[in-house]
């Protein structure tokens, strides 16, 4: 995904959390080490207008592992995602429900800074 505005940096991951919002009950936190609990690592194709195609790897939460709809979430159809600087954008389970989709926060083994 995209996103808008200058690049976040998170120097104190101490400090970072992720507030996940359900359509019932209370929601969660999670911090950097409940995200890192569940890894996973994949080697992706990535095109890009201005760089071309390159192969990159990413480390991170799989989504089916660590962030995917409880059972009783069957009503949900998608996810809204709320981002630094105001951005919003929302993203439809049924395309974050694939064997490959995580919550990156690795690339090329360098952590997000």
């Amino acid at each position: 995904m995209l996103h808008h505005g200058a690049t976040p940096r998170y120097v104190d991951r101490e400090g970072w959390t992720l507030r996940v919002f359900r359509l019932v009950g209370d929601g969660e936190n999670l911090d950097v080490a409940d995200l890192m609990q569940v890894r996973a690592t994949q080697t992706v194709d990535i095109h890009c207008v201005t760089l071309g195609k390159a192969d990159t790897t990413w480390t991170g939460a799989p989504w089916r592992e660590s962030l995917s709809p409880t059972s009783d979430q069957a009503e949900a159809t998608a996810v809204m995602v709320h981002c630094g600087q105001g951005y919003t954008t929302n993203i439809a389970l049924d395309v974050l429900d694939d064997d490959d989709t995580m919550l990156a926060y690795a690339w090329r083994a360098s952590r997000w800074s």
